[in-house]
């Protein structure tokens, strides 16, 4: 009975060291467009950034927020904020009143958009374009000087009552 504990660690040792696990895939990195990103790093109007459509995050902006030191609301690699989820419901939408009105309740300045998934949008009520390069449209959202009080901690909580009270 005392040789069962260190025979069964044994055992499990020896399979970790030596099963056949499957290796670890790799993913295409996107190319970081380097005049864009210096851009971003440079333009001090920019401090708080959301990538549209927010449901698929390209590894070429996470890699590009390293250089540019800006706020990614949609999140990083692994990690996932609970916003998140109201946002992908009501990008559906894009552009929608309510979207422009929650930009501008949790200080997102600076929204980039896939030319690829919302091609027509260049003028947009609230937003004003900044800069356009191959893949996106890059907007500064208008009317964020407003302070934000209480409705911006509720909708960090996942409440969207503020939102439509506001519309």
């Amino acid at each position: 009975k005392k040789a069962f504990l260190p025979s069964l660690i044994f055992c499990l040792i020896f399979l970790t060291e030596n099963y056949p696990f499957p290796a670890f895939t790799r993913h295409q990195v996107g190319k970081v467009d380097q005049a864009y990103v210096q851009w971003l790093k440079k333009n001090e109007q920019i401090s708080n950034i959301l990538f549209l459509p927010a449901s698929s995050m390209d590894t070429s902006h996470i890699i590009g927020s390293v250089y540019h030191q800006k706020n990614i609301v949609n999140g990083y690699s692994g990690y996932d904020p609970p916003l998140m989820k109201i946002i992908r419901r009501m990008q559906r939408n894009f552009p929608s009143r309510e979207m422009i009105h929650l930009f501008q309740i949790l200080d997102i300045d600076t929204i980039i958009v896939d030319k690829h998934r919302y091609p027509g949008c260049r003028k947009i009520k609230g937003l004003s374009l900044l800069r356009e390069n191959k893949r996106s449209f890059i907007f500064h959202v208008l009317g964020k000087d407003k302070p934000a009080g209480p409705e911006k901690d509720s909708l960090l909580k996942g409440d969207i009552t503020p939102l439509l009270q506001n519309t």
